[in-house]
C-alpha cells in the first residue's frame, strides 16, 4: 500500500516566505495577504480581495509568521513570486 502525495502542499521553509498566502484576520476588503518580500527581521505583504485585486499593503515582523504564539500558517503559495522580475522604463 502507498499514499499518493502528488498534490501535497510543500512544507514552508523559514527562508522561503516569499509567495506564501495567508488568510487576513479581520479586514474590510482584504481577504488574503501575499508575501512579496522578506528579510531576517521583516515581511512585506500585499493585501488582496477575493477577486485577486490589490487592496492594501502591510509590513510585519518576521516573528508573526514564524514565532509562537503569533505564528500564522500559509493556506496557499504563489509559486512564481520569487522569480518575478519587473522592468522599469525610465521617463525622460
Amino acid at each position: 500500500m502507498r499514499f499518493d502525495l502528488t498534490d501535497a502542499p510543500p512544507e514552508p521553509l523559514p527562508d522561503a516566505l516569499v509567495g506564501n498566502v495567508y488568510r487576513c484576520q479581520g479586514g474590510n476588503k482584504t481577504a488574503f495577504w501575499v508575501v512579496v518580500a522578506a528579510d531576517d527581521r521583516g515581511v512585506v505583504c500585499l493585501g488582496i480581495d477575493r477577486e485577486g485585486a490589490i487592496t492594501s499593503s502591510a509590513n510585519y515582523g518576521r516573528h508573526v509568521f514564524e514565532g509562537y504564539p503569533w505564528q500564522r500558517f500559509p493556506i496557499g503559495r504563489v509559486t512564481e513570486m520569487p522569480d518575478l522580475s519587473f522592468r522599469v522604463e525610465w521617463l525622460g
